[in-house]
C-alpha cells in the first residue's frame, strides 16, 4: 500500500485529533495532497490558519451539496484525475 492521497477532507474538530494537525501530517507526508478542511467555527482567523499551513479551500458549515460537490470537481481537474 502506499500512503499517498489525492484528497483529504476533514473537519477542524475531531474526535482525536485536531484538523489543523491532520492538515500538517498529511502535507508532510505527501505535498501533493490537496486538503480540504470544513467547520463549523470557520473563524477568519482559523480560515487564515488553515490556508496558511497548506489547505487548498475552507468551507464553513453548514454548506450546500452543489458547491462542496463543485470544488471536489474543481480538484479533480486541476490534478489531471477523472
Amino acid at each position: 500500500g502506499t500512503d499517498r492521497f489525492d484528497l483529504v477532507i476533514a473537519d477542524v474538530v475531531l474526535p482525536h485529533v485536531d484538523g489543523l494537525h491532520l492538515l500538517e501530517k498529511a502535507k508532510a507526508r505527501s505535498p501533493g495532497t490537496r486538503v480540504l478542511l470544513m467547520s463549523a467555527y470557520g473563524t477568519d482567523q482559523l480560515v487564515r490558519d488553515g490556508l496558511g499551513k497548506g489547505a487548498s479551500a475552507f468551507i464553513a458549515k453548514p454548506f450546500e451539496v452543489a458547491p462542496f460537490v463543485a470544488t471536489i470537481r474543481e480538484f479533480a481537474g486541476a490534478s489531471g484525475a477523472g
